[in-house]
Parts: structure tokens; sequence; C-alpha cells
């Protein structure tokens, strides 16, 4: 009901007003109305005629009364005149405890859209900040993922290098492996090859050795077939007798110097070893020049020949 009323505040202005102008309508009839003097259980009728004029002078009020009326009607209008203004204070009351619940409730209100707006700011903050920890755990997981991926790249990379490494490696081991095979197979071949070049070239020294011993033996063998011509077996001499000469020459066989490093026989025999040489001169060349030889040694046998 109260809340009725505080929305309505004029109607019950206007109410109020109402009720005070019926009460006051109400006093002023009772004073209008005659008072009987005496017993009041009793009832007195008396009957005039009455005029139209007297009936015109009695409803014509009396100046007391017109005073009593006038006081009345003055009354009615304070009353009612205060009536209205506490109708209006009311009012304003009302209408003050109107805008103040107005207030309070747009304040309600207010404080409510702000609590909802404060609400949803945070649940917009919180949105953000899971939709930030999704996207920065989703932003960690791709960088593990980008990070395995790249370290297994990596370690492909490396094991390709490693066996790349193994296999030069390996190929390099081999082919080091097959140069010195053939290293050594060519220093195999190269050692067969200097032997068989040092055991022909020995073999040809030694040919060459047996040839210059042949020619030195024949060149040798000359000169003492010149001395054997050349000497004379001194008288009684008994045979067998030999002696080793050492005879000096010149190119060209002339000797310079005969001696006569061992003798076995008698005195005669070495004197006439000794001229045989010197009278054997011009002493046989050999066939090569490069057989020459300034000092000859050899042993003179006559009878062996």
């Amino acid at each position: 009901m109260w809340s009725e009323i505080r929305r309505h505040p004029k109607a019950l202005a206007i109410s109020i007003g109402l009720h005070i102008l019926f009460i006051t309508l109400l006093v002023i009839g009772f004073r209008m109305m005659p008072r009987d003097v005496g017993n009041p259980n009793q009832r007195v009728i008396q009957a005039e005629t009455v005029t139209p004029q007297a009936l015109k002078a009695m409803q014509q009020p009396s100046p007391a009364e017109q005073q009593r009326e006038a006081e009345a009607k003055r009354k009615a209008e304070a009353a009612a005149l205060a009536a209205k203004r506490q109708a209006e204070e009311q009012a304003k009351q009302q209408a003050a405890l109107e805008a103040q619940r107005k207030a309070e409730a747009a304040a309600k209100q207010q404080a409510a859209l702000e609590a909802k707006r404060q609400a949803e700011e945070k649940a917009k903050q919180q949105a953000a900040l899971e939709a930030k920890r999704k996207a920065e755990a989703v932003a960690k997981q791709q960088a593990a993922l980008e990070a395995k991926r790249k370290a297994e790249a990596v370690a492909k990379q490396k094991a390709a290098l490693e066996a790349k490494r193994k296999a030069e490696a390996e190929a390099k081991r081999k082919a080091e492996a097959e140069a010195r095979q053939k290293a050594a197979l060519a220093a195999e071949l190269k050692q067969a090859q200097q032997q068989a070049q040092q055991a022909l070239q020995a073999e040809q020294a030694a040919a060459a050795a047996k040839a210059r011993q042949v020619q030195e033996n024949a060149y040798v063998n000359a000169i003492k077939a010149r001395i054997q011509q050349a000497w004379l077996r001194p008288p009684d001499e008994p045979p067998g007798q030999t002696a080793e000469i050492h005879v000096t020459q010149t190119p060209g066989g002339f000797v310079t110097k005969v001696t006569l490093v061992r003798c076995s026989g008698s005195p005669a025999f070495c004197r006439s070893v000794e001229a045989a040489v010197w009278k054997a001169e011009p002493l046989p060349q050999p066939k090569d020049p490069a057989l020459f030889q300034r000092d000859l040694t050899f042993f003179f046998e006559p009878d062996q020949s």
C-alpha cells in the first residue's frame, strides 16, 4: 500500500484535501442545525404561516451565524491550506524519498552495472589471461617441437657427417692401404728390378771382368811369350826354376825397370831372366788400350810352356 502511495503523492494530497473539506462541511451543517432548549426529548411542534418574504428572511443567516460561518469557513480554508501544505510537504518528502529511492535504485543499478562491467572486464581479463596462457603454452609446445625438430635435424646432419667422415676415412684407409700395397708392390718390383739390374750388372761386370781377365791374361801371356822367346837358358842349368818378375814400362812397351821379386834358380838363371825382359822390348801391347798396365808383376816359368 505504501509503495502505491509513494508512487502517487499527488493523489494522496487530493484525497486528504477532500476529506478535510468534507469534515468542514459537516461541521458547518451541524452548527446551522436549530438547538432545542429544555427537554430534548420533548418535541414541540409549532405551526406558523410563512410568507415568501418570511421564508426568504428565514433563509438568510443572521449576522452571528454569518460570522460563525465565516469563521468556520476561514478555519476550513486554513485547515485545507494546512492539509494542502502538509500534503505538499508529504508529497515533497515522498518525492524526495522517491528521488532517493530512485537514486538508490539508480545507484544500485549503476553499482550492479559497474559490478557487471567489472565482472565482465574481469572475465575478459581472465579470458585474455587464459588465452595468453594457452597461446604461451602452445608457443612453448611449438618451440619445444621446433627445438626437437632442429635437434633431430642437427643429429641427423651430424650422423650423416659422421657417416660421411667414417666413409671418407674408410675410403682413405683403403686408398692408403692400396697405395701402400701398390707402393710395396712397386718397391718389391723396383727392388726386384734393381736386384735383376744388379744381377745383370754383376753378371755383366763378371763377364766384363772375366773378359778383361782373359784379355789381361792374354796380354800378360803375350809378354811372357815374348820374354820366353828372348830368354836364353844358361848352360848346365837344371829345369824347373822360376822367377817372379816386376816390370815397369811406358806406353808402347818400352821397359824402364826390371825387378826380380823372387827367383828360385841360380844367379845365372836370374840374370838370364832379367836380360830376357830387356831383350823382349818393346813388350806386346793389349788390344784394348784400357788394359795397359805400367807396372806388371807375373811369374816366369820357362819349363811349363
